[in-house]
Order: structure tokens, then sequence, then C-alpha cells
């Protein structure tokens, strides 16, 4: 099997492990690329090894997992808001939907996943009450720490970096929600 993880966010990626049983043969990542056609150029460099006699790709091999995203204020120290430009939410957007579509148009059903519920799954969720005293940056970039710390486990051969994390990891929710690890 292989499963495949997108982060669409702004400093995103997209990461696969193919699996036999319960043994990952290989995994690997990168950032998500620009643009629709480059988007799908990358997925399916992912996912040769499903590609059958004549091109055919067999949908029944794979598994995907992309994060929901929306755009959402968020607060600095001082509890002022966040300045967030429009067309940094409308990239961010523009790209889910063209991960989304790209999917569909390929015969592919992948799992929305909310960012709350992967990372509630891996114990990474940090809510602002248990961190009174932290700045929102703070907690964003030990959270983003904590996602790239458990990829690299998860994933010994891959080099850790904060960007490679999150689509990891999704990889990796993907696979324990197909074989049976976790419920929806």
């Amino acid at each position: 099997m292989i499963y495949v993880g997108f982060d669409p966010g702004l400093g995103g990626a997209i990461a696969s492990c193919e699996t036999r049983g319960n043994k990952v043969l290989s995994a690997s990542v990168e950032k998500m690329p620009e643009g629709p056609e480059d988007i799908k150029q990358a997925f399916l460099q992912r996912i040769t090894t499903a590609i059958g006699a004549g091109g055919a790709i067999q949908t029944e091999r794979i598994r995907i997992a992309v994060e929901r995203v929306g755009a959402r204020l968020s607060r600095n120290a001082d509890g002022t808001d966040r300045k967030i430009g429009i067309a940094s939410i409308a990239k961010l957007i523009r790209n889910a939907g063209h991960i989304e579509g790209i999917l569909v148009g390929l015969g592919f059903k992948p799992n929305i996943v909310q960012p709350r519920v992967w990372q509630g799954h891996f114990g990474l969720l940090m809510p602002k009450k248990d961190y009174p005293d932290k700045s929102p940056d703070w907690i964003y970039s030990e959270k983003k720490r904590r996602c790239r710390d458990l990829a690299a486990k998860c994933f010994p051969d891959i080099k850790p970096a904060l960007w490679k994390g999150d689509a990891l990891l999704l990889a990796e929710y993907c696979r324990r929600l197909h074989e049976g690890g976790l419920t929806k």
C-alpha cells in the first residue's frame, strides 16, 4: 500500500510511505509544489509503483490524507489580532482546492482530516490554556518541533526538518487509519 499525506499550508509538503504489511519499505517528502500541474506531477511521482500497464492507476493500492485548511485569525502575545494577508489566505485555500480537485479527478476519495484530529491522535495538541505564559508564536513553533521529532521517530531514514513533520505524520495517520490502528 502507498499512503500519502498532503499538508497544503504555505510552507507545506507532500509525503508518502509505501508499506508491505506493517513494514515501511520506503518514505519520502518534498515541499509542496506551486500550481496544479506541479502538484499533480509530484503526486504521480509518489505513486509510480501503483501505476499498472497502460498507465492505469491502481487506486485501490493508494490511501490519501489531506489536512483540512481554513482561514482563522490568530492573536499576538498582547491579545491583538495578528495581521494575515488576504493573499496568503487565498493561496492556502487555492492550494487545498487544487489538491482535492486533482485527487478527485484521478479517481481518489481522499480523507480530509482536521488538524485537531490527526494531531490529537499523536498527542500533539497544545491548548493555550495549558501554556498561559507562552506566546502563540512559541506554541506554534513548539508544536512544529514536536511534529518534526515524532516524524523522525516514525521515519528514521528521513532527515528531520520543521516543514516535513506535518505531511509525514499525515501519511502515518492515514496508514494507521486504513490498517485498523485507529478509528475515524
